[in-house]
């Protein structure tokens, strides 16, 4: 299989992010732009967006894209920690193997490596490429079997381009302003798209009976490494509606991350909630007011409450990975400093605060990040909190 890891990473890392993607074809999921590979299946899933060879094709391979989450560190450390979360999580022990670093000419540090597996009786090459910048990281995972569709996806990742401004620091963070918020339910709806294109996000709650804001279900993505994250819907102003989580601070929506199957607009009739996707498609779901919050289907979605900073005080580990020494850890300190980093590397301290469902970062390099913060749970004290979509349990 020697040969085979050879023909996989050398054109791979060679071309990854050098050459600009054609236009015709082109599809963006989280901060990742690209063209699918032709006649490959799609499977979206939440959370997750994977494209497969044809079942009955020789040679088969798929290609798994997971969801941008916060740097926790070096581009080398958020390489092995995905490598522990994404191999060796779901395929049993694989040792890390040797690696392959690039910098792409936007600023993006992409670390890879590949390793045979064995799983069920099969041999298939598992790569995984994790890409580092503006405090930002993503990861791609491709599973081999054969060396049929080794150009295919060498010419996907010579395709593949990240943006930084989808789920990066929004303008106003650039400048030192501060988003608008609005202060009462319904008080986004009476108020115009900024020009940066962000959307303010009313206080999750109900308006005449109608939701507005951000509403949560915490639930296990298995496809993601069991990691334990938040499902949402968005009100939005006008009758708009989005089940993409707004990265980046949860008291504005930027409008460029609105794939038409994400986004669309909706409206409430007798007892049900029909939303018209913008690439037309119309879906239906059962709908109910409670005193928790809303249900579709009878799955209930409770409002967003903010956190305090006084709450916020203490450490806070990666709900999915709870006693993992590579996954993600917040501590907070009264006095507004914190560390970001993982149970190995706690990382420099830097200083924070809280806003509506903002968590504002100042790290000791000087650079910022809004994060979307929001507790991830009913009753008090709070022990469980989404950052960026993933739950955080106090330890």
């Amino acid at each position: 299989m020697k040969t085979v890891l050879n023909a996989l990473l050398l054109p791979v890392l060679a071309s990854f992010c050098f050459q600009p993607a054609a236009a015709a074809g082109k599809e963006t999921f989280d901060i990742a732009t690209f063209t699918a590979p032709p006649g490959w299946e799609r499977v979206a899933l939440p959370g997750l967006l994977s494209f497969r060879t044809p079942s009955n094709q020789y040679g088969a391979a798929q290609i798994f894209l997971f969801p941008s989450q916060p740097s926790a560190g070096s581009p080398r450390a958020n390489f092995e920690a995905e490598w522990a979360r994404l191999v060796t999580a779901p395929l049993g022990p694989v040792p890390v193997p040797q690696l392959n670093t690039e910098q792409t000419p936007d600023g993006w540090t992409a670390v890879s490596g590949a390793a045979n597996v064995s799983r069920q009786g099969a041999s298939l090459v598992v790569l995984l490429v994790t890409a580092t910048g503006f405090d930002r990281m993503m990861s791609i995972v491709v599973h081999f079997a054969g060396q049929e569709q080794v150009a295919a996806v060498d010419q996907f990742f010579k395709q593949l381009e990240f943006r930084a401004s989808v789920t990066g620091t929004p303008p106003a963070a650039a400048t030192g302003g501060t988003p608008k918020r609005a202060t009462e339910p319904g008080a986004a709806a009476r108020s115009s798209t900024s020009n940066d294109g962000r959307v303010p996000i009313a206080p999750a709650g109900f308006d005449n009976n109608r939701p507005v804001g951000l509403f949560y279900r915490m639930e296990v993505n298995m496809q993601s490494g069991a990691r334990y994250e938040a499902k949402t819907w968005l009100f939005l102003p006008g009758n708009r509606i989005t089940r993409t989580f707004p990265y980046g601070g949860g008291n504005a929506f930027d409008r460029s991350r609105c794939n038409p199957d994400m986004c669309g607009s909706y409206q409430l009739e007798a007892g049900a909630l029909s939303v018209r996707w913008d690439n037309g498609r119309v879906d239906r779901w059962a709908y109910a007011a409670t005193s928790e919050g809303m249900t579709l289907d009878g799955t209930l979605f409770r409002p967003a409450r903010h956190m305090t900073e006084a709450a916020l005080v203490g450490e806070w580990t990666g709900a999915g990975d709870t006693g993992n020494a590579s996954s993600n850890v917040y501590r907070f300190e009264r006095g507004g400093s914190f560390t970001f980093g993982t149970g190995q590397k706690p990382g420099a301290p830097g200083r924070y605060q809280v806003q509506g469902l903002t968590l504002m970062l100042n790290f000791a390099d000087g650079s910022e990040s809004r994060r979307t913060l929001f507790v991830a749970g009913k009753g008090e004290p709070v022990t469980l909190i989404s950052v960026e979509g993933e739950a955080y349990k106090r330890k």
